[in-house]
């Protein structure tokens, strides 16, 4: 399976508390693609909000590991999958 930037994947939250910068990003392996990648090298995924969603308005509840998620790659490089492919 190779990535599609225009495509949706189902992943699971392997971890929520890997996130460098604190912005609540979890990290996620995405089911048949991300199998045989290790847990350290997996990629964080942010959370899309509803429109009108923001710091002080809307409604957030985050993920908790083991949770079933949909992700996308908007910003796909060749790159980034030698890196996960290689670890």
């Amino acid at each position: 399976m190779m990535i599609e930037s225009a495509r949706e994947y189902e992943a699971t939250v392997v971890s929520t508390s890997d996130d460098p910068k604190d912005y609540l990003r979890v990290t996620v392996r995405v089911h048949g693609l991300m199998d045989e990648v290790p847990d350290n090298s997996l990629p964080l995924a942010t959370y899309k909000l509803p429109i009108g969603a923001g710091a002080d308005r809307g409604d957030f509840t985050p993920a908790q590991k083991g949770d079933v998620v949909w992700v996308d790659f908007p910003h796909v490089t060749l790159v980034w999958l030698l890196k996960l492919k290689n670890g």
